[in-house]
């Protein structure tokens, strides 16, 4: 359900999507090399110069992707290094990112939050029990400017 999900988002999004099959068990060196290869076609394919992660404090995978990539000749964009989560989550929504939650967890949130465009943001809130049981949910995945939504039903 995730990938088809994650798929769906790309396409209402209007991004290109390559999906990197890895076997199981992964050694950390098959990773690295499936991981290479994958963003060499990707480079070629999209004609990319730059490559951007969403990370926000872990030093360790930040000088990790940095050795890595280095003599990739890819630049590394770190857009919301260190940025505290409360204070993105503000800043996202102030400049008008509209989303919906499209899949979770009704033992940890509550199912009734699924499907909703805006809600109220607690980032010290913590879900810890939900009221109501897993029930089937519908989920709607908003493209913000627009007023295309997908749809899909799940379990």
């Amino acid at each position: 359900m995730r990938q088809q999900l994650l798929r769906m988002q790309a396409e209402a999004a209007g991004l290109p999507l390559i999906e990197i099959p890895l076997p199981w068990p992964c050694s950390n060196q098959q990773y690295e090399t499936i991981m290479g290869e994958a963003l060499e076609s990707a480079r070629n394919q999209l004609q990319m110069d730059a490559v951007a992660f969403g990370d926000l404090y872990l030093e360790d995978i930040r000088n990790y992707r940095e050795a890595k990539m280095q003599g990739t000749g890819l630049e590394l964009l770190f857009p919301l290094w260190q940025i505290p989560t409360a204070e993105l989550a503000q800043q996202m929504i102030a400049g008008g990112l509209k989303a919906a939650i499209t899949c979770l967890d009704p033992r940890v949130m509550p199912a009734a939050f699924c499907r909703q465009i805006s809600f109220p943001i607690n980032c010290s809130k913590s879900y810890q029990s939900p009221s109501t049981p897993a029930e089937k949910m519908e989920s709607s995945i908003p493209l913000h400017g627009t007023d295309l939504c997908l749809n899909t039903q799940f379990q």
